[in-house]
């Protein structure tokens, strides 16, 4: 049993995410007291006349857990109708842990039509040309930064948020939007962990027994 998991990244809606029933299968079936949803549930760039909140009270309908939804910015929307937070606080081992979603560190979620043509133009590519340009630009790109793993937007907004949340007096975070799981124990013993996505990783984080770790999710 864990006291918490936290997804984030699954976007429904997309033409990217294709594991519809295999999330479900793991929401329904996990054992968990909390479920974290790290935002972008859902992709409204992508499919803005999603019926959204039928699929959340599906969602709440076949887990007891409790799930507290923090924003991200594909679902920015959904707080019309569904309780949303801006970020959580958790506590592990004696750590005060932030939970959010990442996005208010990237400049490019600064300038939402920016941020709304570049998902519009990734979804033609891929409904034309099958391309995922997001993850092609980390082929093409990625290997000239360090670790080699992110564009160098993304590497940025990952050591500005890290950056950030230390001078909030945090001892770690978790964050989502860079769609790259990771966990690493930085300068200072602070914790830093990325739950991924639900496109290409079908990944998540669980925490139990005051630790932390990284799952890939699989029948």
């Amino acid at each position: 049993m864990f006291d918490y998991i936290i997804i984030s990244d699954v976007h429904i809606g997309s033409p990217q995410f294709n594991q519809y029933n295999l999330f479900i299968d793991m929401i329904k079936n996990i054992k968990t007291r909390n479920i974290i949803i790290n935002g972008d549930l859902f992709d409204l760039w992508a499919n803005p006349k999603m019926d959204y909140l039928t699929i959340y009270r599906e969602l709440k309908k076949i887990t007891n857990a409790d799930i507290h939804y923090i924003i991200g910015n594909h679902d920015f929307i959904v707080n019309k109708y569904i309780p949303t937070l801006k970020y959580m606080n958790i506590c592990v081992d004696g750590k005060n842990i932030k939970i959010t979603h990442g996005h208010k560190y990237d400049s490019v979620c600064k300038k939402p039509w920016l941020d709304k043509l570049i998902v519009k133009i990734n979804i033609f590519f891929l409904k034309i040309f099958k391309i995922d340009l997001q993850y092609l630009g980390r082929k093409l790109f990625a290997k000239n930064y360090p670790e080699g793993k992110f564009l160098p937007s993304l590497y940025n907004l990952r050591l500005k948020a890290i950056e950030n949340i230390k001078k909030e007096g945090y001892d770690g975070c978790v964050l989502g939007h860079i769609h790259y799981p990771e966990k690493k124990l930085l300068e200072g013993n602070f914790i830093y962990t990325n739950s991924g996505d639900w496109i290409k990783n079908k990944s998540f984080i669980g925490i139990k027994d005051n630790e932390i770790k990284l799952y890939n999710y699989e029948v």
